[in-house]
């Protein structure tokens, strides 16, 4: 279930093909002139994206493997995205907001861009082609390990995930996460001393 702004978002596009339709069928010329004013209209005034957290770490490939083998006793939380996937980008919004609610010193909320690391792509098996359902993924790592992804596989089919605030806290049971994460710092934090 999606939230009231992505019902709006798809009943205004179907509006918007509708549209378009009865224009070709009134006067095709008017069609024409209708999509050229959607495509200005898209390109001018394009959506805005959430702002960036202060509390996502932007990471590379290096880094990625540095803080999983070097600082494995925090939870990371790290989305993979494109640019140019769609919903990878509305992901990067409401992970956003995520971090900003959940990240402490225990648990890092950290984003790859993953079309700039293909063996990234490969070594944790998140597709990238053009017709991709794994775009955004979001893999919780734990002592350096991975815990749990979504979307996830079932029967090597990727089951459909939809990435809004709700899901994904109850998807992967962030409070417990969060708990086992702070335990776990607190222990570490102990030993070192």
């Amino acid at each position: 279930m999606g939230d009231w702004r992505t019902y709006l978002e798809v009943f205004f596009m179907f509006a918007k093909v509708a549209n378009i339709v009865l224009f070709y069928r009134a006067s095709p010329k008017t069609a024409v002139w209708y999509c050229i004013a959607l495509v200005v209209l898209y390109l001018g005034f394009p959506e805005k994206p959430h702002p960036p957290s202060e509390k996502v770490k932007q990471l590379t490939d290096a880094s990625l493997k540095e803080v999983l083998s070097t600082e494995s006793h925090i939870t990371w939380i790290v989305l993979f995205y494109a640019p140019w996937a769609p919903p990878a980008v509305k992901a990067t919004g409401v992970f956003a907001k995520l971090a900003d609610k959940y990240a402490a010193d225990s648990f890092q909320f950290g984003r790859m861009d993953i079309s700039r690391y293909p063996p990234v792509s490969d070594r944790f098996n998140i597709d990238m082609s053009h017709r991709t359902k794994q775009l955004p993924t979001i893999i919780i790592f734990e002592n350096g390990k991975e815990t749990i992804r979504r979307p996830a596989f079932f029967n090597r089919q990727v089951e459909p995930f939809e990435f809004i605030e709700d899901n994904i806290r109850h998807s992967f049971a962030l409070n417990d996460v969060i708990d086992r994460a702070k335990h776990r710092f607190a222990r570490e934090s102990q030993k070192k001393k």
